[in-house]
């Protein structure tokens, strides 16, 4: 999800029928990551805002990234939302709905299941995929958090690009978890594993006063 969460973050979509400016995608994927979303025959322009979305998130999922999260739906708000004929939103989404999916098989469940004739049917979709992986994370949390221990401890060698791309690696490993386990999770602790794993290498032994 963190290279979907990329591209959506670095894709801008121009639609003249709601700003004269391309509007960053980054809300797409954040608000695919909220507890609930507006029912599909809601009303649209007052039958629900972005802050009543965060406030039921936080009560669902309380978690130190949530200020963040909302930084970004009421800017989201204000610059597609507020004021904009639906059927110029619901275009702008659809294209977004376009670079989501090319990360999905056309055969998952959940592709299949998107009703279409919802306006809100990308962040719909996206919570469903966020829901099924807190759901496994409920269940695995344990792999999750030893796959991340194990890689720290499993440097195989290689030039300075490569030890770019494990630090890297692991970087990524730790930002996907979720904000609740991320939250309780030691760096230090990985940061003393990968300086452990560089001690047995002898052209490497120096490196691990410059990461501390």
């Amino acid at each position: 999800m963190s290279l979907l969460e990329t591209r959506l973050q670095g894709s801008n979509i121009l639609h003249k029928g709601v700003a004269n400016f391309p509007i960053n995608m980054h809300g797409v994927f954040i608000l695919g990551k909220m507890s609930n979303c507006p029912d599909k025959n809601v009303n649209w322009q007052n039958g629900w805002n972005m802050n009543a979305i965060c406030n039921q998130h936080d009560i669902d999922r309380p978690g130190p990234d949530n200020a963040f999260y909302r930084e970004i739906l009421e800017a989201f708000e204000d610059t597609l939302f507020d004021a904009t004929p639906k059927h110029h939103v619901v275009a702008v989404l659809n294209e977004a709905q376009k670079i989501v999916l090319e990360y999905f098989a056309e055969d998952l469940p959940e592709v299949k299941e998107i009703d279409r004739t919802d306006p809100f049917c990308v962040f719909r979709f996206l919570q469903k995929i966020n829901n099924n992986y807190l759901s496994w994370v409920g269940k695995n949390s344990a792999k999750l958090t030893k796959s991340i221990f194990t890689e720290a401890q499993h440097w195989q060698g290689g030039n300075a690009e490569d030890f770019v791309r494990y630090i890297q690696n692991i970087r990524r490993m730790i930002i996907d978890l979720p904000p609740d386990i991320r939250a309780s999770f030691s760096e230090r602790l990985i940061i003393d594993m990968i300086i452990s794993g560089l001690l047995e290498h002898d052209d490497l032994k120096t490196i691990h006063t410059v990461i501390r």
